[in-house]
């Protein structure tokens, strides 16, 4: 016991169950389970309050430090997303289908059945030249001497045969609303893996603010306690904004609720005209945080998943035998082509950092909703779509109204500022 404890084989085991604590999947679970239960909620389940947390994680498939590894961790952030929404899908109810079998089969003789001995006719020796004549021209194109060999193998005599197989369906499919990510955790592993874990949030709030955006219409919402967040991310420096992905809700000092999204995309370094690459790469993270927007008011996903487990042992009766096994697991998520006819958002804070492990440039975005700016933008889209007609006719009003106002003439009074900031 002594000697199999200080083997190699159990301290590599060892390690490896230590090293599965470092993934930043696992971080996440831990960190969530224990800020959540200190509130009495749980993942995964409904909470008291309404809401519910679900978990997805993905890895990069470029490893770090090699071109397109920022481009390879936005797409495992969103596979990360599309893990943890598929976990909301499944909550609502699944459509399960499976099936098994099992078969066994014993033949046990001895000798040969005379019954089976037929003489080789004429046709069958024929059959048996043009067999060799592939033969050869197989060989002659390459194909081995053995290979040819296990072809013209004949089938064996069965002795035993024991058959296992099981193959299971699960489908689930809805349409999700207003969820926003809480935490996100990510890291490098040894072996250049990368990690995105996320933890994504569901309310009653949110869902609320998606249909507000979604449908482009003002709705009350009680005023909530202000948080130092969106300060905070105003003021932030932009390697402080890397971890920042999808979408997160805050609160204004007013109470009222901001979305805030966020887009990342590689500064790629070029000989030439650099500062065209840079505008690029801001408009792409520009265009991923408004698709995350949009993400955020509804996303139509559907989930397929199929295993398959089958066990295959057969014993010949020359003695041999051959033993096959299959664990086949496939998933299918897809999120369905939705849109969104008016979305009103502005460009909060844009920024430039390199990656503390890649070393690679990223540009990035934040663009923010909130109703005082909802309002604000139908206002300006009624006043640009205003006719010259109405539009003169508004002045001509205007001006008649105001004729006998005049402007600083009381005493005391002083007018600063430019006329072009009005």
């Amino acid at each position: 016991a002594k000697d199999l404890a200080n083997s190699e084989a159990m301290k590599e085991v060892q390690n490896a169950a230590a090293d599965i604590e470092k993934f930043p999947s696992s971080v996440l679970y831990k960190y969530a389970e224990k800020k959540l239960g200190k509130r009495g909620k749980v993942i995964g389940e409904v909470n008291p309050d309404g809401s519910i947390y679900q978990i997805g994680s993905a890895t990069t498939v470029v490893p770090s430090g090699s071109r397109g590894f920022i481009t390879s961790r936005n797409v495992a952030f969103r596979k990360a997303v599309l893990q943890a929404k598929s976990e909301f899908v499944k909550l609502q109810g699944m459509r399960i289908a499976s099936e098994e079998s099992v078969k066994f089969f014993e033949d046990f003789g001895q000798g040969t059945d005379p019954d089976t001995q037929k003489k080789a006719s004429m046709l069958s020796k024929l059959k048996r030249l043009a067999n060799q004549s592939v033969d050869k021209a197989l060989i002659e194109m390459g194909v081995s001497t053995t290979e040819v060999a296990k072809m013209n193998q004949k089938q064996k005599d069965k002795m035993v045969e024991e058959a296992y197989s099981q193959r299971g369906l699960q489908l689930a499919a809805g349409m999700l609303k207003g969820l926003s990510v809480c935490k996100i955790v990510e890291g490098q592993q040894k072996g250049g893996d990368y990690e995105v874990a996320v933890l994504m949030k569901y309310s009653k709030e949110n869902q609320l603010l998606a249909a507000m955006i979604g449908q482009d219409k003002n709705a009350y919402i009680d005023p909530a306690k202000p948080s130092k967040t969106l300060d905070k991310i105003k003021n932030q420096e932009g390697k402080d904004l890397i971890p920042r992905l999808g979408v997160t809700t805050t609160v204004d000092s007013n109470g009222q609720y901001v979305v805030l999204a966020y887009g990342q995309a590689e500064v790629r370094k070029v000989s030439k005209r650099q500062s065209a690459e840079v505008n690029r790469a801001y408009s792409k993270a520009a265009n991923q945080a408004r698709d995350n927007l949009k993400n955020f008011v509804a996303q139509d996903i559907s989930v397929e998943e199929i295993t398959e487990n089958q066990e295959k042992l057969t014993e010949y009766a020359d003695g041999s035998d051959n033993l096959f096994t299959q664990d086949k697991f496939e998933q299918v998520i897809n999120a369905k082509m939705t849109s969104i006819d008016n979305l009103r958002s502005y460009t909060m804070k844009r920024w430039t950092a390199t990656h503390p492990i890649s070393g690679d440039t990223i540009a990035g975005i934040v663009v923010a909703w909130s109703k005082e700016f909802s309002n604000k933008s139908r206002a300006v889209e009624k006043t640009l779509n205003t006719s010259d007609e109405e539009l003169l006719r508004n002045q001509q009003n205007s001006s008649d109204d105001s004729s006998d106002e005049s402007i600083g003439t009381e005493t005391g009074i002083m007018m600063g500022g430019d006329d072009e900031d009005f």
